[in-house]
């Protein structure tokens, strides 16, 4: 295998697993063809039965191919893996007589990022840097609505509805179009939570290259932001804070009062840790 050198030796078993079960899904196919060609004839009732069978193999099969390389994936990237949520269920074709069964399989499996990953990369990375136009995300340029939220981006939350506190999150996957399946950037023993869209705040995907009031929140604007500690380390909580000074003032971040700090108590807090707070006033 080419390259082999630049993987892990059990993701390399797993690699050959399914390679081997993809050419017995390609046999079995070519069986299933074969089978349906036939049904019209008389004695298409008694081949039903074996046909099912069939179809049933191969969404097992299918099922295991996907389970493998997703875990070769993990096991690459360093990954862990938690269960999915529910089964899927597949509809096996109709019988000239019989109504469509369910086979039941479950979904494959989400993986997500060891515990602090994401945060560290969240806190660390360096921003993409964009020139006119700017597009959705960029600074405080809000999301298009119609855009898909993409897998690793990170959002701010509530774990639960009656939480007041919005929490760093990012995306691992999707039940639906409009059901997201988030996971906490920052908990040591990460768990995937369920969102609509709607309860998701997206944060900055890109800066501006040029400061611009065009894409800052202004003067006197309600926002939440990460709350900065000692040796630039940050809370993975949004608190209330009220913008002082923009970036296009600052040259690089905003300084923010947060809620219940006195007047003269400003802290520097970088663009892409600031969203606006949906229950501010401006």
């Amino acid at each position: 295998m080419e390259g082999a050198d630049n993987f892990n030796p059990e993701v390399i078993e797993i690699l050959r697993s399914v390679a081997k079960d993809g050419s017995e899904i390609e046999e079995l196919v070519n069986e299933l063809n074969k089978a349906l060609d036939s049904m019209h004839s008389p004695h298409a009732q008694q081949q039903y039965s074996s046909i099912n069978a069939k179809y049933s193999t191969v969404l097992a099969k299918l099922d295991k191919i996907i389970r493998q390389s997703q875990l070769a994936l993990a096991r690459q990237e360093g990954t862990v893996e938690i269960r999915p949520f529910s089964p899927i269920q597949q509809t096996i074709p109709n019988s000239p007589s019989q109504p469509a069964q369910l086979v039941e399989h479950e979904e494959p499996k989400l993986h997500i990022h060891k515990p602090r990953h994401m945060f560290e990369l969240f806190t660390t990375r360096e921003m993409k840097l964009c020139d006119m136009p700017y597009p959705s995300l960029c600074g405080a340029i809000p999301a298009n609505p119609d855009e898909r939220i993409p897998i690793d981006e990170f959002v701010a939350a509530k774990v639960n509805d009656d939480d007041e506190e919005y929490i760093l999150f990012y995306v691992a996957g999707y039940e639906d179009d409009e059901t997201y399946i988030i996971v906490d950037a920052h908990d040591e023993n990460p768990k995937a939570v369920k969102k609509h869209r709607s309860e998701l705040l997206p944060l900055p995907t890109t800066l501006p290259k040029q400061k611009s009031s065009r894409v800052e929140y202004p003067t006197g604007s309600h926002v939440l932001a990460l709350w900065p500690l000692d040796n630039d380390e940050w809370t993975s909580a949004f608190y209330p804070a009220t913008v002082v000074k923009v970036p296009s003032k600052t040259g690089s971040c905003y300084t923010l009062r947060f809620e219940g700090d006195t007047d003269n108590d400003f802290k520097d807090v970088r663009e892409n840790f600031v969203i606006r707070d949906p229950q501010g006033n401006k």
